[in-house]
């Protein structure tokens, strides 16, 4: 039977067609790399780690279209001349979900590239342990001469009975040989629960795409691209391929304008309908107040809901905004960050939420970024010994509400020196100054956003001159106690 002749069709074992996944759009990304180490590592004789999941809990990322490129890539073809040919087999865990039908759509796919003599035998009449049974003997078999590839989307939609099925009559006897390698997606890491699996994971999160990898998507989907055009996507998508794309097109169809108009849009068509359209809608309000800081705790959470929202949230009890916090952390889009002293909503996101603001209702922005000033300026005079994160954060808010009128970032300068100065001579710092040095030096050093994205480059370079002086001050002031003593 020729292989167009195969009657195993999606329809018949209840799967959708595959995403409208074509490659000549299609950017390289940097994880694709460890793909092509491990095929590598295969034709020389084995890998290490050949469970490989990628995850992101932003939507729109591109999991699904990395992994049929991947399956593209490397796809059986008559002209290859590796050691071992890869062969990949792609489903869709979302839509294909229960055991008999993931076999029989990984032999259908594996049969549409092999010769006959070398095809898994067919399913029909096999309990789904059995047919499990007989696709691992044939995979291995297979892995003899072959790279078996074989592709999971959407990994974390599976119920928690088929997960275990998965792993344990599947992917746990295939990937404890080393030989066949597994490529997953997903909103987070799965807990795997069979140590030869754990062992031989590496999970890779997902990253958005960088300014250079936008302008080159923007290029293969619409050809001639201004300067302008690019950096307003940039702008509003934070390299979120899916995003790039919509951005492109309501900005053209806006004339090229970002205003109101052009920020209504992208809100209601990127960020209710895909962005946000998982989250719970008693989490979107404070979700997206928390979208304007950095990090946050239940305390600011409290003060910008009540400020920002309706009354009711004034009424809440205590407990409720740690509450609100975990559920937030449920969604995959929140998570506690010890390098940032707090919790952070995923950068992409909170940046999409915070800019689309800016466009939309930019009084709505100032006032906002303007109370986040204020309440780290307290907590910088209460706090003193905590005082070198809470003046990155005054910072961050001050230049933001600067921005949104127009107004220079000069005065940042003296703001800051002043706040060093401060810190430097209150009596609760005294003993912590050299600390407060080092996470200066290397605040400035990390912190991207704040140097690159925010300031104009003068007012950075002034940052950093300050702050060299301040490090310079206190290493002289303990060297001369030093040598008092």
């Amino acid at each position: 039977m020729s292989k167009e002749q195969d009657p195993l069709q999606p329809e018949a074992i209840g799967a959708k067609e595959p995403s409208l996944f074509t490659p000549e759009p299609y950017v390289e990304r940097q994880e694709e790399r460890l793909i092509t180490e491990k095929v590598d590592a295969s034709q020389k004789g084995g890998m290490t780690k050949p469970v490989v999941e990628f995850y992101s809990g932003v939507p729109g990322i591109g999991k699904t279209w990395l992994l049929e490129e991947i399956k593209t890539q490397y796809a059986l073809r008559e002209d290859s001349n590796l050691p071992k040919p890869p062969i990949t087999a792609f489903v869709d865990l979302e839509t294909v979900n229960q055991g008999p039908l993931v076999l029989q759509k990984l032999v259908r796919q594996m049969n549409s590239q092999l010769p006959e003599s070398e095809e898994i035998p067919d399913l029909s009449g096999l309990d789904k342990d059995k047919a499990a049974q007989l696709v691992v003997d044939r995979l291995s078999a297979l892995s003899e001469k072959h790279l078996p590839i074989l592709l999971f989307d959407n990994l974390t939609s599976i119920s928690k009975e088929f997960g275990y099925w998965f792993e344990e009559k599947i992917v746990c006897p295939l990937a404890i040989t080393d030989r066949v390698l597994f490529v997953f997606s997903g909103d987070s890491w799965r807990e795997w629960g069979k140590f030869g699996v754990r062992q031989r994971l590496e999970p890779v999160e997902l990253s958005v795409f960088d300014r250079e990898q936008t302008y080159r998507q923007l290029e293969r989907l619409y050809g001639k691209v201004s300067d302008q055009e690019r950096k307003a996507v940039f702008r509003f998508t934070e390299g979120l391929p899916f995003a790039n794309r919509e951005v492109m097109e309501l900005l053209r169809e806006n004339a090229g304008q970002v205003d109101k108009r052009f920020g209504e849009s992208v809100y209601e068509d990127i960020i209710k309908r895909k962005l946000l359209a998982e989250i719970p809608e008693d989490l979107k309000p404070i979700l997206m107040v928390a979208a304007t800081l950095r990090k946050f705790n239940p305390t600011s959470l409290r003060r910008f809901s009540v400020a920002f929202l309706e009354s009711e949230y004034k009424e809440k009890p205590e407990g409720f905004y740690p509450d609100a916090i975990r559920d937030m952390q449920e969604t995959k889009l929140v998570w506690w960050s010890s390098a940032d002293g707090g919790y952070i909503l995923h950068p992409v996101v909170r940046k999409i939420l915070d800019r689309n603001l800016q466009v939309r209702e930019p009084d709505e922005f100032g006032r906002r970024h303007s109370e986040a000033a204020r309440l780290y300026q307290e907590w910088l005079g209460k706090y003193p010994r905590n005082g070198i994160g809470f003046l990155f954060e005054l910072m961050f808010h001050q230049a933001q509400a600067l921005n949104v009128q127009g107004r220079p970032q000069d005065e940042l300068v003296g703001v800051f020196a002043n706040n060093l100065k401060v810190l430097k001579e209150h009596p609760e710092t005294r003993w912590n100054l050299p600390e407060m040095a080092e996470e200066l030096t290397k605040g400035l050093d990390r912190d991207r956003e704040l140097l690159i994205e925010t300031f104009d480059p003068v007012v950075a370079k002034d940052f950093r001159k300050i702050a060299a002086q301040f490090v310079k001050e206190i290493k002289q002031f303990f060297y001369t106690r030093f040598l008092d003593e």
